[in-house]
C-alpha cells in the first residue's frame, strides 16, 4: 500500500569507489557538524578563559 504510493527518484551518478569515503553521513551542505562548534567553544576558552 504505501510502495504504490512511493516515486521513484533519480539516483545521483555513481562515483568513483577508488577514493575511500569516510564513515559520516553529510546532513546538509551550509551546516557544520557539531564538532565543529565544539573545538571552536575550547578555543575561546582557551583564549578568554571564559563562556
Amino acid at each position: 500500500m504505501a510502495a504504490e504510493k512511493m516515486q521513484r527518484v533519480p539516483s545521483p551518478p555513481p562515483q568513483s569507489i577508488e577514493a575511500p569515503k569516510k564513515n559520516r553521513i553529510q546532513v546538509s551542505n551550509n551546516k557544520k557538524p557539531l564538532f565543529f562548534y565544539v573545538n571552536l567553544a575550547k578555543r575561546y576558552i582557551k583564549q578568554y578563559k571564559e563562556t
